[in-house]
């Protein structure tokens, strides 16, 4: 039934986001060509024979940001929303009496989220990629040759790659998850009459207590000695550090999921 939920989520916020995905595409597909100087008429010093170019060329280069800044807001928007709006308003009604555990109803928001994060990271590196090809500042072969050349079979390339992704998802997860009981807090009787500012001021604490937390670990865990280690010599022993760092923060990832399915569980209230 999870699969059910998240097939349903994931048309939900698709509607959304795949306009934004073909826009950003396609801007960025123009942004390149106006940018070609090699299809568009120029003067001896580069400039552009038609003026007009210039001014396309700043309108795009406005079009695409403003784009990037309506993924990034509809992102967090979306987030909140579809938690708030489908499981904890008048929806709630019937998701809830769907043959499926609260558990599953909140794993399925979490997940079509961070997939579409990872969607929108890829769109993002896409758009860059076709500029560059598109006005001409490498050729496909040079990116060919860029992507073949990369040694990815040292472990110093690779743990960092992974190191890096690990630790953006569960970076994020934790942010999502803080939003969720943050928002979930609202449920109990005494604030349900006033639950936006209780989501407010939970998210804050929440983020707070885990900011802290995270800063008492990393000093512990990873002391000065092993970041006076990592400027000298990136080593696989850091990496090692960061692994039980990443599995303290996966714990209060799940803290805070069973924080949001506790009251949910037991304390939901959608009068």
């Amino acid at each position: 039934m999870l699969g059910k939920l998240i097939k349903y989520e994931f048309k939900a916020c698709g509607r959304t986001f795949l306009p934004i995905y073909i826009g950003i595409i396609i801007i960025s597909i123009l942004n390149g060509l106006f940018s070609n100087y090699n299809l568009i008429p120029t003067l001896e010093d580069g400039i552009p024979l038609d003026t007009s170019v210039v001014g396309m060329q700043n309108v795009l280069i406005l079009v695409l940001f403003a784009l990037f800044v309506a993924l990034f807001v509809i992102t967090i928007t979306l987030t909140i929303q579809r938690f708030n709006k489908n499981l904890l308003q008048d929806e709630g009604y019937l998701m809830f009496t769907l043959p499926v555990t609260t558990k599953n109803l909140i794993l399925s928001k979490y997940l079509v989220a961070i997939i579409f994060v990872i969607f929108s990271g890829i769109v993002a590196i896409t758009s860059f990629i076709i500029i560059a090809l598109c006005s001409g500042q490498i050729s496909h072969i040079n990116l060919f040759n860029v992507f073949n050349e990369m040694d990815l079979s040292t472990v110093d390339v690779f743990i960092i790659f992974i190191d890096l992704f690990i630790s953006f998802i569960i970076s994020y997860s934790i942010f999502i998850l803080t939003i969720y009981l943050s928002i979930s807090v609202g449920q109990f009787s005494k604030l349900n009459k006033h639950k936006v500012p209780a989501g407010i001021i939970s998210f804050f604490i929440i983020s707070t207590i885990v900011t802290k937390l995270q800063s008492f670990m990393d000093k512990i865990i990873l002391p000065e000695s092993a970041y006076t280690q990592i400027t000298e010599n990136l080593n696989v022993e850091y990496f090692g550090y960061d692994m039980i760092l990443f599995v303290l923060n996966i714990i209060i990832a799940v803290v805070i999921f069973m924080g949001i399915y506790w009251i949910l569980d037991k304390k939901l209230n959608l009068e």
